[in-house]
């Protein structure tokens, strides 16, 4: 897939494309990342973005990630689950 086409994929139909927008501009601010980086970065904009009145269903994280999995290597795939675990951690203590 080209650089963004991942965003034409047919499971990503009912996201709404200003979500689509926010996940591209931290999907192209994350490349810049070195990898140890990118747990603190995802944390801080997944804070900010809910700041902000933006967040994702848990439905709509799981139909994104799978899709951007698609497109990564086995070692990018891992740190996903990693960040998609270390996610639901804080989400659950935050129920609490």
């Amino acid at each position: 897939m080209n650089e963004n086409q991942w965003m034409n994929h047919p499971d990503l139909q009912n996201i709404p494309p200003e979500k689509l927008v926010l996940l591209t501009e931290l999907l192209n601010q994350s490349s810049q990342k070195k990898p140890e980086e990118l747990i603190p970065f995802f944390l801080a904009a997944t804070s900010k973005a809910e700041s902000m009145g933006n967040s994702f269903t848990d439905s709509e994280t799981n139909i994104i990630l799978e899709v951007l999995k698609q497109n990564m290597t086995p070692k990018q795939q891992s740190q996903i689950e990693m960040i998609r675990r270390l996610s639901n951690m804080i989400y659950a203590k935050k129920q609490k």
